[in-house]
């Protein structure tokens, strides 16, 4: 978070903080009277969302940015960098509500791709159709257990399918598909960002690999 100017030894605080101790902080900062409680509090919400992922302390980051740019003289030594902070929010926001509403409903879907019902015709080689049955497998094993393992196992594996599976084949729209349902499945469980982007990227050229004649 190098665009918030937070001494580090506060940000080492903050981040060893609960939850719950980090919004109780941020209401006593509800209506700063200078700069720095001001950003202390865009701060501490902007971390809850890096945490938990909910919209609600984003939104809260974002209002009292707003706020803050508003009363920001036109010439402030700081103005510009406290326009990139609610640009970047904006930003976030953006991409969490286009990721929510789009992104992993689609990849949710009961009608899209499933492991078992995914169709491998027999010209793939029979240690892929192997390892699509074991990740079949692990993933019915997560759903009814809630394991994480089961899930870290079924991604890897997904990955080794996937890198054995040549660019031009008719199933590796499928297998991404597939790919980003467990990634999906693995964000909604941990909240990585990492695997919110890796889903989305993983929804996009499953898209692209999509046969042009291919029919919903």
């Amino acid at each position: 978070m190098e665009m918030f100017h937070v001494e580090p030894e506060m940000a080492t605080l903050f981040h060893s903080m609960s939850n719950e101790d980090l919004c109780s902080l941020a209401e006593l900062q509800e209506d700063p009277g200078n700069d720095v409680p001001i950003e202390l509090y865009i701060f501490t919400y902007f971390l809850l969302f890096t945490r938990t992922f909910s919209a609600n302390y984003l939104e809260r980051a974002i209002q009292r940015t707003q706020r803050w740019v508003a009363v920001t003289g036109l010439d402030h030594p700081d103005r510009a960098r406290r326009f990139q902070i609610l640009d970047r929010m904006l930003a976030w926001m953006n991409k969490f509500t286009y990721v929510y509403k789009e992104i992993l409903p689609a990849l949710m879907d009961e009608g899209s791709p499933t492991f078992s019902q995914a169709a491998i015709s027999n010209d793939v080689d029979t240690q892929i159709i192997h390892q699509r049955q074991e990740v079949d497998r692990l993933i019915r094993n997560y759903e009814r257990t809630g394991i994480i393992e089961d899930l870290n196992k079924a991604f890897a594996i997904m990955e080794q399918i996937l890198d054995m599976t040549p660019q031009g084949s008719v199933h590796r729209a499928s297998m991404l598909s597939n790919f980003g349902v467990i990634l999906g499945k693995r964000f909604e469980r941990t909240g990585s960002m990492d695997d919110l982007n890796r889903a989305v990227d993983a929804a996009d050229r499953a898209a692209n690999a999509t046969p042009q004649d291919h029919s919903d």
